[in-house]
């Protein structure tokens, strides 16, 4: 148990060095790039904040987010912050090494002034013509009414079934007009005429008056259609509303003024920016654990392999900078498999720190093969003697995983 009562006292030195693990983590979407700035990281709350492009934030109406974390979807609304400048949403919690997939921004926003007046002033030509086509057949059914209502005292209805009767032939309309019309209307060759024109008129009216709306509304479609284009056009601009969108990431709803933009972001560079221990963030001290150090002592000079579960072997530890910057400016940046800026130097100690009588106190050059672990080789200055010295780093993390696993197989 030496082994673990050891494991204890790195852990309160690892929770010392990176106290900040509760702060909040920022990652920044601009609408303008379509690039996402920062990486998700553990233990914190990570929180998501949208900037619109400069020349429609004060229009945005409404921010919807979604996030694809594995096989997860998650669909938020964001909060509008700093008088519509952004818009923050709370992200998932992420485990270590998961990272966001996709990356979907709905954004709602109202028409500029001058395109909400054409798409009035479409409507307003509509229904302006509709209302006359309403008032010329109202104003013909009422006439052809008067006339039969007047002389042969018909109702509207009945009316309209000598209309519907003539539409079905020369036989029901002579049926038809010989039970609603007495006998002189028949025989005064003028006045049948009179009648049927009329009837017929009313029929043609009818025919007509569905498909003069229709020819209505598709005027309305044609220029509906020139205006969406012209819309399409501006707001799918590059250099307006930014990369990420497309015509057909475009709606327009003409009724009430307003518009949704989907911004995607589906770059597989967001894929290599996996969520991140805190303490792992370069540019400041973090520290290592080293369970199978190879070292050479003042006890044995050649270099070995020091047993972890040997009661008297030391517990080594790292504590080292990097030259580079893990958590990474964009995605559009990665840093590749191998990099100059993985490098970095750290210091090998173990519990008794620098007493006389350490047998590790080593200076080495590190490389971080990734996020959780490291390689180093250097030299070892313990006890007025130098020695070789090498290490395989574990994260914090992993540590903490191999400490649970280990009084698990104890116990």
């Amino acid at each position: 148990m030496t082994f673990l009562r050891r494991g204890a006292l790195l852990l309160l030195l690892f929770t010392a060095l990176n106290a900040q693990a509760a702060d909040m983590n920022v990652l920044s979407y601009y609408a303008v790039g379509n690039s996402l700035d920062g990486q998700p990281v553990i233990d914190r709350v990570n929180v998501l904040r949208f900037f619109p492009v400069f020349a429609m934030k004060d229009r945005v109406t409404e921010v919807e987010v979604t996030v694809y974390v594995g096989g997860r979807i998650y669909t938020r609304r964001a909060d509008k912050l700093e008088e519509a400048r952004y818009w923050e949403v709370l992200l998932p919690t992420f485990e270590l090494g998961q990272a966001i997939q996709r990356l979907e921004v709905e954004m709602r926003f109202e028409l500029k002034a001058i395109d909400q007046e054409r798409a009035d002033a479409i409507r307003q030509a509509e229904e302006t013509k509709k209302d006359k086509v309403h008032k010329d057949f109202a104003r013909l059914i009422k006439t052809i009414n008067y006339a039969f209502e007047q002389k042969y005292a018909l109702t509207s209805s009945q009316t309209d079934r000598l209309r519907r009767a003539w539409e079905d032939g020369p036989k029901e309309y002579d049926l038809k007009f010989d039970e609603l019309l007495p006998p002189s209307a028949r025989n005064d060759a003028s006045e049948k005429a009179t009648l049927d024109s009329l009837v017929t008129l009313r029929s043609t009216a009818l025919r007509d008056y569905s498909p003069a709306l229709t020819q209505i509304d598709s005027l309305r479609t044609d220029f509906e259609l020139r205006l969406y284009t012209d819309l399409s056009r501006s707001l799918s601009d590059t250099l307006y509303a930014g990369p990420g969108v497309r015509p057909s990431d475009l709606v327009v709803n003409y009724e009430n003024g307003s518009a949704r933009i989907l911004y995607r972001n589906y770059k597989t560079a967001l894929r290599q920016m996996p969520a991140l221990d805190p303490a792992e963030q370069r540019g400041i001290f973090r520290v290592r654990y080293v369970p199978f150090p190879i070292a050479g002592r003042k006890s044995r000079s050649d270099l070995t392999l020091v047993n972890p579960f040997d009661p008297s072997s030391p517990a080594v530890f790292e504590i080292g900078l990097a030259f580079g910057n893990q958590i990474v400016p964009g995605d559009d940046f990665v840093l590749p498999g191998f990099s100059f800026r993985r490098f970095g130097i750290a210091i090998g100690i173990t519990e008794k720190l620098f007493a006389s009588d350490a047998e590790i106190i080593a200076l080495a050059l590190t490389y971080d093969f990734n996020s959780y672990g490291s390689l180093g080789a250097g030299a070892n200055f313990a006890q007025d003697e130098v020695h070789g010295y090498g290490s395989l780093g574990v994260n914090k993390k992993a540590f903490e995983a191999l400490l649970s696993g280990l009084v698990s197989i104890f116990q």
